[in-house]
């Protein structure tokens, strides 16, 4: 239990941080600015909305949340990736997001949950929870 919620909080944390700085560093503007003025393109970086678009913080949880699912109960792998798909449609079809914006996301998603898995769900890993308690040296002189 301990281990699947580091799982999802390590893969959210790295996620949101990856999405949070490429989202300002790209500056790419949104749909709208397309449809409504003819706008295409990149701004400066750190220009905030509406030129935030790149990646998509939404389809990012979603496929983050489907991932780590996926790597607990594999069970559950379709009908999260089912989720997420959807999650990623909506942003794509309320003209939020590009497809490549959710596409990108998705992948972020998958590396963070892919590489912290390997390094938090591994059976031999060392965890504090697994060792047996042995007083320390001070302790046993105190006692």
């Amino acid at each position: 239990m301990v281990r699947s919620g580091l799982l999802m909080l390590f893969t959210l944390l790295s996620g949101g941080v990856i999405v949070a700085l490429l989202k300002q560093a790209a500056a790419r503007a949104r749909p709208t600015e397309l449809i409504e003025h003819g706008f295409n393109g990149f701004g400066l970086p750190f220009s905030g909305y509406p030129f935030n678009s790149f990646p998509s913080s939404h389809a990012l949880t979603a496929f983050a949340l489907a991932a780590v699912a996926g790597h607990i109960h594999p069970y559950l792998r379709v009908p999260m990736w089912f989720f997420a798909v959807m999650v990623a449609t909506c942003r794509v079809l309320t003209l939020e997001h590009y497809p490549s914006d959710v596409m990108f996301s998705a992948v972020i998603a998958y590396g963070c949950a892919n590489f912290w898995a390997h390094r938090v769900m591994n059976p031999r890993a060392d965890w504090p929870l697994q060792r047996r308690w042995r007083p320390t040296d001070a302790e046993r002189k105190a006692w």
